[in-house]
């Protein structure tokens, strides 16, 4: 995530993937469409749905009666997109129209011609959603390492673990004896967002990270 953070910086957009890839089976949980299928939708009429989203950008502005509004242009796989945000829902999710943050929109949408008019119905952090529907991390270790004593890497793996979320978490290790796993739980729950598993999948020591 913060490799592509400083792609986007750089450059103006992400270059070896996006941030909402390693959310692909939360979002299918979820009921999110990707932009460009939601915008085909459109065209046959007024319609309203859910979207996620890299916010790129906000701006503020004031209408003639003195609301405050903003524009926010988003990035999801598909491409970007842009949605007014009226003065009720900003009030309540100026916080989250940081640039970076991964969102969960609620919009409706009618065409004017060939354009496209969003508008921001709700907004949620994404990882709040993902945390609803997802049970937890399975978090395969190198057998290698392990046998090799390297308690630090282990100590590394512990470390970067967020006790008080919503998950479980489950470490398995390879056997010799027959391709047999050892498997057992975590006490206790555990932040199981997709950020996080990103951030496990890429610490030293862990094969990969499945949801489960």
């Amino acid at each position: 995530m913060e490799r592509l953070s400083h792609e986007f910086e750089a450059v103006g957009f992400y270059l070896s993937g996006h941030p909402l890839d390693s959310y692909e089976r939360v979002l299918q949980k979820l009921g999110v469409k990707r932009y460009v299928d939601f915008e085909a939708l459109t065209e046959r009429g007024s319609c309203e749905g859910r979207l996620a989203g890299i916010v790129i950008s906000a701006r503020e502005r004031k209408s003639q009666r003195g609301n405050k509004f903003a524009f926010a242009v988003f990035s999801d796989t598909t491409g970007q997109f842009e949605a007014v945000v009226f003065s009720d829902t900003l009030a309540q999710c100026r916080d989250l129209l940081e640039p970076g943050t991964a969102v969960l929109l609620s919009v409706a949408a009618e065409r004017d011609g060939d354009t496209v008019k969003l508008r921001v119905e709700g907004l949620e952090a994404l990882d709040k959603a993902a945390a609803g529907v997802q049970r937890g991390l399975r978090v395969v270790l190198d057998r290698r390492l392990v046998q090799a004593g390297k308690a630090g890497a282990i100590a590394v793996l512990k470390a970067l673990l967020k006790p008080g979320g919503k998950g479980e978490i489950r470490l398995v290790l390879a056997l010799d004896d027959r391709n047999r796993e050892l498997e057992f739980t975590l006490p206790g729950r555990y932040d199981v967002s997709p950020a996080q598993a990103a951030i496990l999948s890429t610490t030293p020591g862990v094969r990969e990270v499945l949801e489960i």
